[in-house]
């Protein structure tokens, strides 16, 4: 009877199994199953706050036209850059014609004459700055406007989750550090790029014009200053750029330490905060002072090619006055001698910032 009772048992035992087996399946999960469902959950809570990205190479041809779309278009741009090319027309005019009034180019003219013309490009030039910085200024301060207006839409428009994923202190790092680059720092670079791009083609289409074997020094003292600047770019690219990653964990652990100041007070961690927060401002100046010495780097370099530069031109001045090649008024190749001081100057500036 008991085999009976088993044989009768087991084919049960065989279906309560498999009816235990498949609502197991259905509602309480296996331990590996249950593994393998959360092991997604805790992989995005660990990620649920993104890794504030480093931009890599040179940058984008999109982030100019970006900017100068801000502008105001094409057009504008355009006519800025017509406005600086007729400046500095303006603006060289009074040493070109103090040159022709001492070498007597023309003749015909009395010395009342050529002094009136020379006084007439000095005014002219002194009124060329005012002009070209306002003008300059005008659009950049409307592109200024116009990107911080798309910045802050983006952010008041963004979903929660985009509060979630970017910590306060990066938001902060945007609103401050990058609007101030925004407004300050690119303004003056880019007024600084054109003011000095204007002197430095003028400069060398007066050397070319007056004495032409020059540009052979010219051309030597420009490759040097390209290679330096390709050289200088790469490292100075990426330093900048962690340098200003590395504020937003600063804001961001000033921010936390302000709002959970009573925590922080409660479980006595206001010495490991206060050591995170040192540690977080040494890295920060850290990068900081690795562009200062960059730019000491490049300073000294940049200087030595332009004394060669400049030295390069006078001799070439004085050997084909000697020799008899080229121009042969003294004025003009003087006024090539100081061109040149005045294009090494600005090849110069204009490689720093």
């Amino acid at each position: 009877m008991c085999i009976r009772d088993s044989d009768n048992l087991m084919p049960k035992l065989a279906l309560a199994k498999k009816v235990s087996d498949h609502v197991a399946s259905v509602n309480v999960p296996s331990d590996e199953s249950k593994t393998e469902t959360e092991e997604p959950a805790v992989k995005t809570r660990k990620n649920l706050v993104e890794v504030e990205e480093k931009p890599m190479g040179s940058v984008p041809l999109d982030m100019y036209i970006t900017y100068i779309n801000a502008w105001g278009g094409v057009c504008i741009a355009l006519i800025v850059g017509l406005m600086m090319v007729v400046t500095e027309a303006m603006s060289v005019s009074s040493i070109l014609w103090i040159t022709f009034w001492t070498d007597a180019t023309f003749p015909a003219l009395s010395r009342e004459t050529n002094l009136y013309i020379y006084a007439g490009c000095a005014a002219a030039g002194m009124l060329v700055p005012l002009i070209r910085w306002f003008c300059l200024y005008a659009v950049m301060r409307k592109a200024s406007y116009v990107m911080f207006k798309e910045l802050l839409r983006s952010v008041v428009i963004a979903p929660i989750a985009f509060f979630h994923a970017n910590p306060l202190g990066r938001i902060m790092n945007r609103f401050s550090r990058d609007v101030d680059v925004l407004d300050q720092d690119l303004q003056i670079t880019v007024a600084t790029v054109f003011t000095s791009i204007m002197p430095l083609l003028s400069s060398i289409a007066m050397m070319i014009g007056t004495l032409p074997i020059v540009s052979v020094a010219v051309v030597v003292s420009f490759g040097l200053y390209y290679i330096l600047l390709v050289y200088f770019n790469k490292a100075y690219r990426e330093v900048r750029r962690v340098s200003s990653i590395l504020k937003s964990p600063l804001f961001s652990i000033v921010s936390e330490s302000i709002a959970g100041s009573q925590t922080i007070q409660a479980f006595q961690c206001a010495p490991h905060i206060f050591n995170e927060a040192l540690w977080r401002c040494d890295r920060s100046l850290l990068a900081s002072n690795i562009q200062w010495a960059l730019s000491r780097w490049l300073g000294t370099r940049l200087e030595s090619v332009t004394a060669v530069g400049i030295a390069g031109v006078a001799l070439i001045a004085v050997l084909s006055k000697h020799f008899g090649i080229g121009q042969q008024s003294v004025g003009l190749m003087s006024l090539s001698i100081t061109l040149s001081m005045s294009l090494m100057s600005s090849m110069n500036y204009t490689i720093r910032n």
